[in-house]
């Protein structure tokens, strides 16, 4: 954001003041670099080169194989190190910073709250927020009143509208995605049963998809490649070709996140 003095520190989504920094000992970039920025230690199929082995945003992570295509990245949220806020609110787990965490494009991360307060502001960065476990939330949003829990649609808002959350019977589990207006857009969707998606290359440009799975785990199949997901972990991946995405899952938040002024196939 405009004015930020050290670009590894990061607001909370939640509470004013409530500051997120990297954890300690974070590298700067991976041995070896993707387009796409930080993800968690892949091993390929056989035949799949080197290049699909990317490093976990908090430097480390589960390793998981999936079929030839797309290099997914497995990212458990127990791998990821919990940076408290500074008001005592809550705490933050960043899952993807796109393409770095010093000049994110694209932010993902998981919120624990444990008590009401304002949401910081985020001025040109699109938000989306979706509650993931707890009884739910009340979110005032420059007026406009929205009331929700586990079963609700994601709600997109702008990161610089006056925000406030109030929590509805104790603590929650809160998913976010953050995009730069202008350089990101993107579309945060609830799983619950199954959903098919057509999912199109774009050109000279990077994709990202993502499925983040809660309580159940989630199974994903991207044309004829499958993977099994284990509950609380996000696999992303760069969509290399126009293919249909297949998610079934109980309880999972499916997003899609492309560049500005992309040129799609």
């Amino acid at each position: 954001a405009p004015g930020r003095s050290q670009a590894s520190s990061h607001r909370s989504p939640q509470g004013e003041g409530a500051s997120v920094s990297a954890a300690p000992g974070r590298p700067q970039a991976s041995s070896h670099r993707s387009p796409q920025g930080k993800g968690a230690s892949v091993s390929a199929a056989p035949g799949r080169s080197q290049a699909s082995s990317h490093r976990s945003p908090q430097g480390e992570g589960a390793s998981v194989k999936s079929a030839p295509g797309l290099a997914w990245n497995h990212v458990p949220l127990a791998a990821v190190a919990a940076v408290p806020w500074r008001n005592g609110g809550g705490v933050t787990r960043e899952l993807l910073a796109w393409p770095n965490a010093h000049d994110w494009v694209c932010r993902i991360s998981v919120a624990e709250v444990a008590a009401s307060g304002p949401f910081s502001a985020y001025p040109g960065v699109q938000r989306w927020f979706a509650v993931l476990s707890g009884e739910g939330v009340v979110l005032d949003v420059a007026g406009q009143v929205h009331r929700l829990d586990a079963a609700s649609a994601p709600l997109r808002f702008a990161g610089d509208a006056p925000t406030a959350c109030a929590l509805l019977a104790g603590a929650t589990r809160d998913f976010n995605l953050m995009l730069r207006t202008g350089q990101a857009h993107g579309t945060l969707r609830r799983v619950q049963g199954a959903l098919a998606q057509d999912v199109v290359q774009c050109v000279n440009k990077s994709k990202i998809i993502a499925i983040y799975s809660e309580s159940t785990g989630a199974d994903v199949h991207f044309d004829h490649e499958n993977l099994q997901l284990p509950p609380q972990t996000l696999a992303w991946a760069v969509v290399p070709r126009t293919g249909v995405l297949r998610i079934t899952s109980g309880a999972a938040l499916w997003l899609e996140v492309g560049l500005e002024r992309e040129v799609c196939a």
